[in-house]
């Protein structure tokens, strides 16, 4: 399955070797391939001018393990945070989630916080994210958590949530998803 994560250059210096985003990437894709299981094709990353796209044949297609997708995941929602963390770091006047007008609404992309404001709108994976980057940012420990769902016609579906030492938080219900489209988590 190929990942894509919208990196706008102009934010994400990535060409340049030493860039902190390169070096993200560039260790995410070296945890994905610690990941995968033995004998299996490795995961690669391919970079666009505003775009990161990870190539992961191993996870997120029917039958795939459930461990394996979970390491996965976790390791994609490490990256596109940190990438979060980095852009708030270099750019300490953003605005943050909760001020901007970011509506949900479910999206292919994984979007890093400017690609967010500009489309204006993103699902689970880039506002979670985003929370966690600004917690982070101010030395508030948590962690994006999420649950797995296998359809009937053996898709996987999951939902990621914020999880601090006070508990749970939900951007994409605070942004309008509708209290139905995940009732099953």
């Amino acid at each position: 399955m190929d990942i894509p994560l919208i990196i706008p250059e102009q934010y994400y210096p990535t060409s340049p070797k030493g860039s902190r985003a390169g070096e993200i990437l560039s260790d995410c894709l070296l945890q994905l391939n610690r990941s995968r299981p033995n004998l299996v094709s490795r995961a690669s990353l391919s970079r666009t001018r505003n775009k990161a796209v990870f190539r992961i044949p191993f996870a997120f297609y029917p039958g795939a393990l459930e461990t394996v997708n979970a390491r996965a995941l976790q390791t994609l929602m490490t990256c596109l945070t940190d990438l979060d963390v980095d852009f708030l770091i270099r750019n300490p006047n953003a605005r943050l989630l909760a001020d901007s007008t970011v509506v949900y609404a479910r999206t292919l992309e994984w979007d890093t916080l400017p690609a967010l404001f500009l489309r204006g709108y993103g699902d689970c994976k880039s506002l979670t994210a985003a929370r966690c980057a600004e917690y982070k940012r101010v030395g508030r420990e948590c962690r994006p958590v999420f649950r797995f769902i296998k359809r009937s016609t053996g898709a996987l579906d999951f939902h990621i949530l914020v999880q601090t030492g006070a508990g749970f938080e939900d951007p994409s219900k605070e942004h309008g998803m509708g209290s139905n489209e995940n009732a099953h988590f």
